[in-house]
């Protein structure tokens, strides 16, 4: 059946690959990533980490610095991701011999090219990126692949389910699936993984964010940060919640005087229209706002146009909001803040990161249903000082209990594989 699915869905690539260039972010690595032709192969094999996006990559940093430690001299340490933003966190966060590269399309020849070229051994696989001719040719050279962070939804079954049957099961050419919690671990088992193969442990994104907390915070954050008394941080926007964000960046504006909002929007092509809106808002007083690269500190409102520093600016933050969950976007990382001590809030929409957080919520996490609601809790918590500090306390008391999950999943990587 992989041979068919090979061949339907390259027919099906090339139908729809007009319409690619009609995404910006797909359209401009389009052809960094199709590998027509094998390039010399590297010196050395290589250990392989994906991760779709740039906070997926950073997720599997604890594991990729990991084997870095143990196997650079024998391998090549290789990042592939799906976006730019990907790539300049590799340029950002890992030492400079680390490899970075775009993941092939899911096609016979762009997968066999670039394994060809990179020789991978091993193959780290972040949450939940199933590409079957990726993992059935991986599988077929005998490459070891892993799964981090696993999270096989239950109401994805029926499709996953599908993609077995077309796709000769890739889930079962996993060597190890290291999964987020029991319901995905149920699924791995319905889709045919072997009970041997499947281990349950806490996110190593714990890990990521506790290690990124121990590096010193940027001087010129400290100097353009420190001392902000009410900052409240709106982090990873997206379009569809920007009217939501904008209601209540007004209510905060006309009832406090000293506020000062950061706004990080997911996409920085949406900076300047969500300029544009803002300054249409009928606020009762004059408010100042600028890019975080102007380099203005006198700014009110301060839009986030770099990659890396919004994990950083949480830590000076009287409170947070973490978007991608007003609207039904699955949520991003409520761990950012909270490993700061920073009250988060969140909305509903949050699958991405469901068992995250359940395990913060009712310690200092708090999930809203609107825009109306997110206001009032803000204003709320910047008017109590009591309340915030609780809610940050908690916080930290509850990221401490789960630091050491991440020493669970060294031992099992070391049980299982040697490089």
């Amino acid at each position: 059946m992989i041979r068919l699915y090979e061949i339907i869905f390259f027919i099906l690539f090339i139908c729809f690959f007009p319409f690619i260039f009609l995404f910006p972010r797909v359209r401009n690595t389009v052809f960094r990533r199709l590998y027509l032709f094998a390039k010399v192969p590297e010196e050395r094999e290589s250990v392989w980490f994906h991760g779709a996006s740039a906070g997926d990559i950073l997720s599997l940093k604890p594991v990729i610095e990991y084997f870095y430690g143990r196997c650079r001299d024998k391998y090549n340490i290789l990042i592939t991701s799906n976006t730019e933003s990907g790539r300049d966190v590799v340029k950002r966060y890992f030492p400079g011999d680390v490899r970075f590269a775009y993941l092939p399309f899911d096609i016979f020849f762009s997968v066999e090219n670039f394994i060809r070229t990179y020789r991978p051994v091993m193959l780290f696989i972040e949450a939940a990126e199933f590409w079957p001719v990726l993992i059935h040719r991986s599988h077929k050279k005998n490459i070891k692949i892993v799964l981090i962070n696993g999270n096989i939804k239950k109401e994805k079954l029926l499709f996953y389910r599908f993609l077995s049957c077309i796709s000769s099961n890739p889930f079962g050419k996993y060597d190890l699936m290291i999964l987020r919690n029991t319901e995905s671990l149920e699924s791995a088992k319905t889709l045919g993984v072997k009970s041997d193969r499947i281990f349950v442990s806490a996110s190593t994104k714990y890990k990521n964010v506790l290690d990124m907390k121990n590096s010193d915070i940027p001087g010129d954050l400290k100097n353009r940060f420190q001392g902000s008394k009410r900052l409240v941080v709106f982090g990873s926007v997206h379009y569809e919640e920007e009217d939501d964000i904008l209601y209540v960046v007004k209510r905060l504006l006309d009832n406090f005087q000293d506020i000062r909002i950061v706004i990080a929007p997911r996409h920085m092509e949406r900076i300047e229209p969500f300029i544009k809106k803002l300054k249409m808002l009928d606020l009762k007083r004059k408010v100042s706002l600028s890019r975080f690269t102007e380099q203005r500190d006198d700014s009110e409102i301060l839009f986030v146009d770099t990659i890396g520093d919004l994990f950083y600016i949480y830590s000076f933050a009287s409170v947070s909001f973490v978007g991608g969950s007003l609207a039904d976007r699955g949520g991003h990382n409520v761990l950012e803040p909270a490993v700061w001590g920073v009250p988060v809030i969140t909305g509903r929409y949050v699958r991405n990161y469901e068992d995250i957080v359940k395990s913060l919520l009712g310690y200092g996490l708090l999930v809203v249903g609107g825009a109306e609601e997110l206001a009032d809790i803000i204003s709320e918590i910047l008017r109590d000082d009591e309340r915030r500090n609780n809610l940050s306390s908690m916080l930290l008391l509850r990221i401490s209990a789960l630091k050491n999950d991440f020493a669970n999943i060294e031992s099992l990587l070391n049980e299982r594989f040697s490089v």
